[in-house]
C-alpha cells in the first residue's frame, strides 16, 4: 500500500519513519475513513485500530492547516527582509507574561478558534479540561474567567493580612 496516495506527504512520511508497514486493519479501514464513510474496525488488540482513526483525523488537520497562512507575527523575523514583510511584528513572547500565557492568535485565520481536542470527563482528562479551558480563554482574549492567578506569593500574603 502506498501511503502517499492516501495521505498528505508529511503524514505519510511520518508514518513510514515510525512504522514498518500498515497493519491489515489499517490498510482496510483507511480508504473508507478517508472517503468519509462510516467504518467499524473489528480487529484484535494491538492491530492499530486507534492509529487508523487518528491518522486519518491528523491528515485532515494537516490539510486544513495548510489551507491558511501562518500569522505574520509568528513568522521568522531573523533574516534580512523579514522586517519589510512585517514578520514578527507584534509578536508577544508568552514567557514575558504572568502564567506564561498571552492573548495572541497562533493558528491561521482559516482555522483560528477551532477546538481540535475535547477532553473527556474521565480521570486525568478532567484536570486537563480545566487547564485547557483557561488557556483557550486567555489565548482567545475571552472575558476574564479562568485567567491564571498572576499575583506573586508576597502579594497574596499581603492581601490575606488586610
Amino acid at each position: 500500500m502506498r501511503l502517499a496516495s492516501l495521505f498528505h506527504p508529511a503524514v505519510a512520511a511520518w508514518f513510514e519513519r515510525s512504522f514498518s508497514a500498515p497493519t491489515g486493519a489499517q490498510a482496510q479501514a483507511w480508504p473508507a475513513i478517508l472517503a468519509g464513510r462510516h467504518a467499524l474496525i473489528s480487529a484484535p488488540t494491538g492491530s492499530g485500530k486507534t492509529l487508523a482513526a487518528f491518522l486519518a483525523a491528523v491528515d485532515g488537520l494537516v490539510r486544513q492547516g495548510l489551507a491558511g497562512a501562518v500569522p505574520a507575527h509568528l513568522r521568522d523575523a531573523h533574516y534580512a527582509g523579514a522586517r519589510k514583510l512585517q514578520h514578527g511584528k507584534g509578536y508577544r513572547y508568552p514567557h514575558d507574561f504572568p502564567g506564561g500565557v498571552v492573548e495572541q492568535q497562533y493558528a491561521p485565520d482559516t482555522v483560528a478558534g477551532r477546538d481540535y481536542y475535547r477532553p473527556s470527563e474521565q480521570r486525568a482528562e478532567r484536570a486537563a479540561a480545566q487547564r485547557l479551558a483557561m488557556l483557550r480563554e486567555v489565548v482567545r482574549g475571552e472575558a476574564g474567567q479562568g485567567r491564571p492567578d498572576t499575583r506573586t506569593d508576597t502579594e497574596t500574603e499581603e492581601q490575606r493580612s488586610r
